[in-house]
């Protein structure tokens, strides 16, 4: 991810990259982003239909980010043949079922698990299982 930034956006510097890899999933990620912004400008890229769940995750931990991105628009900003794909993905069937599936998970962590413990729990069951 770093090297990917590092093409695509020259301007920011190495000292303004910082890399979090302890987690295993979102809310995992939410917490621990948390003891590396402390309150600092900062961007959140993640798919489309996960964008939602992930900002809301973020902001339960105290974490809002400063700016959202997806890498959908992130792809489009490609070239015009890009930005092609990402329309036609965008209507594809796959990504219709994508986004119908995140509701309930995004509904779950607006209600009765906002800081992701069940979803915590599922994740590694299915991560981890033989």
């Amino acid at each position: 991810m770093a090297r990917y930034m590092k093409v695509r956006f020259p301007q920011v510097l190495d000292e303004q990259i910082e890399l979090q890899d302890s987690s295993f999933d979102t809310a995992g990620d939410a917490e621990e982003s948390g003891k590396i912004v402390h309150g600092k400008r900062f961007g959140l890229l993640t798919v489309g239909f996960h964008l939602g769940s992930t900002d809301k995750l973020f902001r339960n931990f105290g974490n809002g980010s400063s700016e959202l991105y997806t890498s959908e628009d992130v792809l489009a900003l490609g070239s015009e043949r890009h930005r092609k794909f990402v329309e036609r993905y965008k209507q594809s069937k796959r990504e219709r079922i994508r986004r119908a599936l995140e509701y309930p998970r995004y509904a779950l962590v607006n209600t009765v698990d906002p800081k992701g413990i069940m979803l915590r729990k599922v994740t590694k069951l299915l991560r981890h299982r033989s």
